[in-house]
């Protein structure tokens, strides 16, 4: 009644199988229409503070009118196009106005991606 059971001493012969996507790689974690944005720059840092990026310092364009093909800086604007848009990422999105005392009022988040706003959905610039 009380002999060694040998299940307790066998060498495991179970498999483990985990879905894999066919399509995409698992190290592959960025998204084509995610904009990263990285630390701000100061004065007498020891380490370089613009290649810091932490993990939520992001913006996510809408993913409908597909990747970010283009990325350029017109008229003190941040354009960005995809495959079928045009838009431009509001960078430190502030405003100043005066009050009634002639005082500096700062209007605005002053957020460094705060938001991105469509210039034109049906046209874009393809990949390369």
């Amino acid at each position: 009644m009380y002999l060694y059971n040998a299940a307790y001493s066998s060498t495991p012969r179970s498999v483990t199988l985990n879905a894999q996507s066919s399509n995409e790689d698992d190290y592959n974690t960025s998204l084509d229409y995610r904009v990263y944005h990285s630390l701000p720059k100061a004065n007498n840092e020891t380490t370089d503070s613009w290649l810091k990026f932490m993990s939520g310092d992001f913006l996510d364009a809408d993913n409908r009118y597909g990747p970010i093909t283009g990325m350029r800086r017109f008229h003190n604007q941040l354009v960005f196009w995809q495959r079928i848009a045009t838009g431009i990422l509001q960078v430190n999105e502030r405003a100043q106005i005066t009050d009634d005392n002639n005082l500096p009022l700062i209007l605005g988040t002053g957020d460094v991606l705060g938001r991105f706003d469509y210039l034109n959905t049906s046209n874009g610039m393809k990949d390369d």
